[in-house]
């Protein structure tokens, strides 16, 4: 793996990297259904998205995660290297194999997923240790740190990380994962002073009530105390809230090659062309724009 000097203004994202096995097909899909389609497999997890999307917009980034001892694991992360990324902070798990991820879609949406994060939940508390290293080296640069913590790490690493004196400074921003996992925040003590990017379905989880669109689950969620986050609605109208302020914007619409990753791309393009002074309807559009772009397969 490779090392360097530690950049100014370099990001750090935490969480999940695997292989997405991503099936695709273009009829509407029914459980039980064996239909013909596009398999392809490419780096996958919230974090990697993420940390290979800033790359692509030629801003420093170190990927925390960890991979098996194993080919796959190799192979990952040589294709994250290759893409501008730093690998220091990689976590190797012996006698392990390496996280994977396989999912179906249609045209509409996703239909099913499975994810095997079992590399990610055995190395949390080396990660926690890992950031507060990390966030020691930023104290000596003349910036305020900024950390994109993965939805899929645990409530408790949440925890630990958002009232950590070492953290007391830095941003933190918060990358939904699923559903199921957001409902976690909940728990958190410090989650108010979390960045959050989430979609509508998973801040309807977080609210625990339905919400019909964008600008409706960011009025819930400033109610409930969170002042700075972006939810996204497929290809219906994003909302950004910021204090009391909600903007939204409507995305052009089309159709994604995959919706696997869509938002992870939407949060990296977002939070940069915030951090570069772009305002933000323009953030949110520049954002809706990255999210409707592919990723390359890998084979």
């Amino acid at each position: 793996m490779m090392a360097h000097m530690l950049a100014e203004n370099e990001l750090l994202v935490i969480g999940a990297v695997h292989w997405d096995i991503l099936g695709k097909v273009t009829s509407p899909f029914a459980l039980g259904d064996d239909l013909p389609g596009n398999v392809q497999r490419r780096v996958g997890g919230v974090a990697a998205t993420v940390a290979l999307a800033i790359a692509r917009s030629k801003v420093p980034v170190s990927l925390m995660a960890a991979t098996g001892d194993d080919i796959e694991g190799e192979d990952l992360i040589r294709h994250v290297e290759k893409a501008g990324v730093n690998t220091e902070w990689m976590i190797l798990q012996s006698s392990m194999v390496t996280d994977r991820y396989i999912a179906i879609e249609d045209n509409e949406s996703l239909v099913a997923a499975v994810a095997d994060c079992n590399c990610l939940e055995r190395s949390e508390s080396v990660m926690f240790e890992s950031a507060k290293t990390w966030l020691q080296k930023q104290s000596t640069i003349n910036c305020r740190p900024t950390m994109i913590v993965d939805g899929n790490m645990s409530a408790d690493f949440l925890d630990r990380l958002g009232n950590s004196h070492a953290a007391s400074s830095a941003r933190i921003v918060y990358v939904a994962a699923s559903k199921k996992k957001v409902c976690g925040l909940q728990t958190v003590s410090c989650r108010h002073r979390f960045s959050l990017y989430l979609n509508r379905f998973e801040a309807e989880h977080l609210m625990d009530t339905s919400l019909t669109d964008s600008y409706r689950a960011a009025q819930a969620l400033m109610a409930a105390g969170y002042r700075c986050f972006v939810i996204t609605d497929g290809q219906r109208a994003a909302a950004d809230g910021h204090d009391d302020s909600i903007v939204t914007v409507k995305p052009r619409t089309c159709i994604m090659p995959l919706q696997t990753g869509a938002g992870d791309r939407f949060a990296a393009v977002h939070l940069i062309a915030r951090r570069r002074g772009f305002e933000r309807h323009q953030s949110l559009m520049m954002a809706h724009q990255a999210a409707m772009i592919g990723e390359e397969a890998h084979t």
